[in-house]
């Protein structure tokens, strides 16, 4: 995969140590790849990311395609999600005052259940779980519309070894609004970390507002280790409620997989896989009929 192969069409924003742009692929059968520009200066969390992400593949988890260096850093190119990410999401919802239907936010609830109960058998923590770093694919057809969740930017996750249960290496990492109290503390931590971040997640997506807030790094860092958090404003579903607070308790969390066992959470599931086999379905039907058109198809084959 060689980057002449590909024509730039836009900027797409920066994360946490690249930026990242759209190319479109040349040639009978052009295809939307995403591009991530990695300077020289982060090239270890290039590294560490594609080397992680390598040896991911699953439907929650964004696809790598390939890397390559530069006399600037590392590039590298990964699937593309046509409908952005959960940030964008929730700054059109903010802006437009409304919110998201209950059965949208249990599907990306359960699908992040998902994805992380996917990393952590693989022993890898995400530990930068935030909106920018979830991406969704619409999938619209004749009879069904859903969001498809895929997670990204893995240049802050650590696998651990067979010998580990816990990781400690004595850095704070992930993004401060979403950093869960043990990492704040220097405490030895392990995948509760980002159950504790999906937390943050639902509860913005539902509140419209993010359960600690504060200009003050030191103030925000109190809140997160000290303030319990026993309200939930703008939601209405008992259980759900409870999920999003249980994944933001100090102690004691459920794992992903346990939450993932849940009959509400593997129910949305199978609509999800469902309306995804569906949407799959539609698309195959256009193309053989498109090539039932095909009329020297229809001379070979007569």
């Amino acid at each position: 995969m060689k980057l002449e192969n590909y024509k730039f069409l836009e900027k797409l924003g920066n994360g946490t140590h690249g930026t990242v742009y759209l190319l479109e692929s040349n040639g009978k059968r052009p295809k939307l790849v995403v591009c991530k520009s990695v300077s020289s200066k982060n090239q270890k969390y290039a590294e560490n990311e594609i080397k992680i992400i390598k040896n991911l593949f699953y439907k929650r988890v964004v696809r790598f395609y390939d890397s390559m260096d530069s006399r600037n850093g590392v590039y590298i190119m990964m699937e593309y999600a046509n409908y952005g990410d959960l940030d964008r999401l929730n700054c059109f919802m903010r802006e437009k005052n409304l919110n998201v239907d209950r059965n949208v936010i249990w599907s990306i609830f359960s699908q992040l259940v998902d994805a992380l109960a996917y990393l952590h058998r693989n022993r890898i923590i995400h530990r930068d779980i935030k909106p920018g770093n979830i991406l969704l694919n619409r999938m619209r057809g004749r009879n069904c519309s859903f969001l498809q969740v895929k997670l990204c930017d893995f240049s802050l996750s650590k696998q651990l070894n067979d010998r580990e249960s816990a990781n400690r290496d004595g850095m704070i990492v992930g993004t401060p609004y979403y950093m869960a109290p043990e990492i704040i503390q220097k405490k030895e931590y392990n995948y509760g970390v980002d159950v504790w971040s999906m937390g943050v997640v639902m509860y913005e997506l539902v509140a419209k507002m993010r359960p600690f807030e504060s200009m003050s790094k030191k103030e925000l860092k109190r809140q997160i280790v000290f303030q319990e958090i026993r309200v939930l404003p703008n939601c209405r579903d008992f259980f759900l409620k409870r999920m999003i607070l249980g994944c933001l308790k100090k102690e004691n969390r459920a794992s992903a997989e346990e939450l993932r066992r849940l009959e509400r959470v593997k129910y949305h599931l199978v609509i999800a896989e469902h309306r995804f086999r569906a949407y799959r379905l539609e698309k195959l039907e256009k193309k053989i009929d498109k090539m039932s058109k095909d009329k020297g198809l229809e001379q070979k084959i007569c």
